[in-house]
């Protein structure tokens, strides 16, 4: 075993800690000034990690293995960037145990891919890790919201829909001017029964969701929206400190903010959900065909998109009725003819819905499915700059 099993190792004995801080300070500016203008560093943004010293283990090509004290200054979801006494061979396996904010310990593997002599007593080293990592993790409230306010990439910002589910109007007036800050359009509902007949037909990017909206409890609101075909990202806005623990995830909640909210958290909140997202299904945006203009006039288009309401309607009525028939022949109609005019989002939709009626043969057991098609056809449109594409929305 290497004598650096803990973290009283040779860098922290022999670093007091100004000379830490100073390092990491400069190891910072260097970062900064080698990616300003690098569009890919906006890709896996950086961050500085809420516990910086930590242990590495080396795995030399013989087999054997070492550990060494590093200073971690950089941290991101496909990479880490550190500084050590010791020079480290390209590619050589390492594996590094990181402390969360919350004090637990883990451990993430990776590869060398690059070592530099620096400041005459370390080795600045960077590699790529293994799997991809929720940086998040390590690194503090203040670190992760702070980035989010100076972070020149916005790219991540486009018009989106919003349900807010609260009775307070004017902290839904607080809210709503908030969210436009990120061009989000919010709506509100002031109970639970409005907001599912709200999801029923419409679509929304986001639910930010009251925890004193139903006098049942949070999971069980959470529980209806989920049953009732909801399957985007949810906010919480709590009046009672608690986190956002396994059972709130499960149910499909990003994270909990504490009233009253902060422009700046909930900023940050919104651009960890909606960076990296695709998720066509589960979104407001408007639908288009994928044909051309010479594969399908815009009045066959305009056609196909008048019969897919029609249906769409009769779906509703299905669903009151449990009109079993009606709905598997509409379904089965909207399966065969959606691809072939140009979006194949609304077959793959359809199919899922035939799949579940034909197993229950019921059309209000099938509801969910049922409903996610309705919201499927509410966004279809004919292509970009179509005229009628007003009317037919």
């Amino acid at each position: 075993m290497s004598q650096h099993n803990d973290l009283n190792s040779e860098l922290q004995l022999r670093l007091r800690a100004p000379e830490r801080q100073s390092l990491l300070r400069s190891l910072l500016a260097l970062v900064n000034n080698e990616y300003r203008n690098i569009h890919d560093r906006r890709k896996h943004n950086r961050y500085v990690p809420l516990h910086t010293d930590a242990i590495a283990e080396l795995e030399h090509p013989g087999g054997s293995k070492v550990s060494c004290a590093i200073l971690v200054y950089d941290i991101g979801s496909r990479g880490i960037g550190f500084a050590t006494r010791s020079y480290l061979h390209q590619n050589t396996t390492i594996t590094i145990s990181l402390r969360t904010n919350d004090g637990e310990m883990t451990k993430v593997q990776g590869c060398v891919n690059r070592c530099e002599y620096y400041d005459n007593r370390f080795h600045r080293v960077g590699i790529v890790l293994t799997e991809k990592i929720d940086p998040r993790i390590y690194v503090s409230n203040d670190e992760w919201e702070q980035h989010t306010s100076r972070c020149d990439d916005k790219s991540w910002m486009t018009p989106r829909k919003a349900l807010h589910i609260e009775s307070d109007e004017l902290e839904s007036n607080a809210i709503e001017m908030m969210l436009s800050n990120a061009k989000i359009e919010c709506s509100r509902t002031t109970t639970i029964g409005k907001a599912l007949d709200a999801i029923h037909t419409d679509s929304y990017d986001l639910i930010l969701l009251s925890d004193t909206i139903d006098p049942a409890g949070l999971l069980d609101v959470l529980t209806k929206l989920q049953s009732n075909g909801y399957a985007g990202p949810l906010i919480v806005i709590a009046s009672t400190k608690y986190s956002c623990d396994k059972s709130l995830s499960d149910l499909g909640v990003h994270t909990v903010l504490q009233k009253p909210v902060q422009l700046k958290p909930l900023i940050a909140a919104l651009r960890d959900i909606f960076e990296n997202r695709d998720d066509v299904p589960n979104e407001s945006s408007n639908i288009y065909s994928n044909l051309t203009q010479a594969q399908c006039t815009d009045e066959q288009l305009l056609e196909f998109l008048r019969v897919t309401k029609e249906l769409s309607k009769q779906l509703e009525c299905c669903i009151s009725n449990d009109d079993y028939p009606r709905a598997l022949k509409n379904c089965n109609s909207l399966y065969s003819a959606g691809a072939g005019f140009g979006y194949p989002i609304l077959s793959s939709t359809a199919a899922g819905a035939i799949q579940t009626l034909n197993a229950s043969c019921s059309a209000q057991e099938s509801s969910m499915e049922l409903r996610k098609l309705i919201r499927i056809i509410a966004r279809l449109h004919p292509r970009e700059n179509t005229p009628g594409n007003k009317e037919v929305a």
